[in-house]
């Protein structure tokens, strides 16, 4: 199993310091509670059906994160990059099995943290509830504000905000999985590719 880097340790605390401020105590008792986890290509941090208790902070890597239909096409619902939290979140918290499949869609890591032993610490120091908290904030306002666009912007809008919002994410993901997550068809998205050209 791989272990912690330094630069692992500095990507997480930089990224959770956004969340709530961290003392050196409050960050080592995170860390005891963390595992690296190498992904290949086309492996899962999770998939449908399980029943998953972990979050990972990606290290390196891309993910996508989908719903299987059982025609056999999925729902592209997210994706998730270098410094990104990754988890079927809301089935963590219910304690029932993931809807979701994430995929690694070229090798990756994550560090795993696993969400039972923060509820543990959350008892010991109120640093650890304020963190959940905003982890649990971040991932709602990410898919509220996609609903909002899915629901309010045409097609084209929606491609331009993706572009700004996440141009790494333009050059690592498939454009079937970009259309999809836009809720556009693949002919719709190179049309407004086309267009923007």
């Amino acid at each position: 199993m791989a272990q912690l880097t330094p630069d692992n340790l500095n990507l997480l605390l930089a990224r959770l310091q956004e969340f709530v401020a961290l003392d050196t105590k409050q960050f080592n008792q995170l860390v005891r509670l963390c595992t690296i986890r190498e992904i290949p290509k086309n492996s899962y941090f999770c998939k449908a059906g399980d029943i998953h208790h972990k979050i990972g902070f990606v290290t390196k890597g891309f993910f996508k994160c989908s719903y299987p239909h059982p025609s056999g096409k999925e729902q592209v619902r997210s994706f998730h990059r270098v410094s990104n939290l990754v988890a079927p979140y809301a089935e963590i918290i219910k304690r029932v099995p993931s809807r979701c499949h994430i995929r690694a869609m070229q090798d990756s890591e994550v560090i795993e943290l696993n969400f039972t032993e923060v509820l543990a610490l959350q008892k010991t120091d109120p640093v650890f509830l304020r963190l959940s908290l905003a982890v649990s904030q971040t991932f709602y306002i990410y898919r509220e504000q996609h609903a909002y666009d899915l629901l309010m912007l045409s097609a084209k809008e929606r491609y331009l905000r993706f572009v700004r919002d996440y141009p790494e994410t333009v050059e690592l993901a498939h454009e079937k999985d970009i259309a999809g997550f836009l809720g556009i068809n693949p002919a719709s998205l190179s049309r407004i590719k086309k267009d923007l050209s």
